[in-house]
């Protein structure tokens, strides 16, 4: 039985938005979610079936797991599972969506989800959309507020989908100096996020 769909006042309290209720489903779940970024998986492209490998460092893992978590704990995302399927189907296709995203970017090849029906989640609607854009935008509004340096190194790092190493050497930094950035960003933009209305809730 699903952690979420065995409880009944816990799926209440996780689509409230409730911080002890989203920690312990953080901690159930980001096993799991790890192992399907290290795993990769197959998907279609235009010229045929593409594997998407793996991560493999334990650093872009755990990069990987705090990029999936934000999407699946925003608002809409949180509203959109609909407590009848396993939860860890819904953020294995969230986290396969992200990891298309970053090989996307980084290989330019057109890219869709090859996964099983039973493994799908409900397809992104329009509402979802529309959470997804008014997140990037707080995101974008975050960076604004950021040194130049540290906005720059997030956007090659989480938008260009390059290393530690390679986003650290863009800014002209050693791989320590773009890890204590990351570091910095992860506080600063979950405090930034839970401020206006994502993964908040008392």
């Amino acid at each position: 039985m699903s952690f979420l769909r065995a409880d009944h006042e816990r799926l209440v309290a996780f689509r409230a938005g409730d911080r002890a209720t989203l920690a312990a489903v953080y901690r159930h779940y980001v096993g799991k979610v790890a192992r399907v970024l290290a795993l990769g998986f197959h998907a279609r492209s235009a010229n045929g079936p593409v594997h998407v490998p793996g991560l493999q460092s334990q650093t872009d893992i755990e990069c990987g797991c705090h990029e999936v978590f934000l999407r699946a704990f925003a608002d809409g995302a949180r509203a959109a599972y609909d407590g009848a399927r396993p939860y860890s189907t819904y953020l294995f296709r969230i986290a396969r969506n992200w990891r298309i995203d970053t090989h996307r970017r980084q290989h330019r090849v057109l890219l869709v989800a090859d996964l099983p029906e039973e493994d799908a989640a409900p397809s992104p609607n329009a509402e979802q959309r529309l959470v997804d854009r008014q997140l990037a935008t707080s995101i974008d509004a975050y960076l604004g507020g950021v040194p130049p340096r540290d906005a720059a190194y997030y956007v090659a790092r989480y938008r260009e989908g390059l290393s530690q190493t390679d986003a650290a050497a863009r800014q002209g930094l050693t791989r320590i100096q773009g890890r204590l950035i990351e570091a910095r960003l992860k506080r600063g933009l979950l405090d930034h996020l839970r401020q206006h209305g994502y993964g908040g809730g008392a």
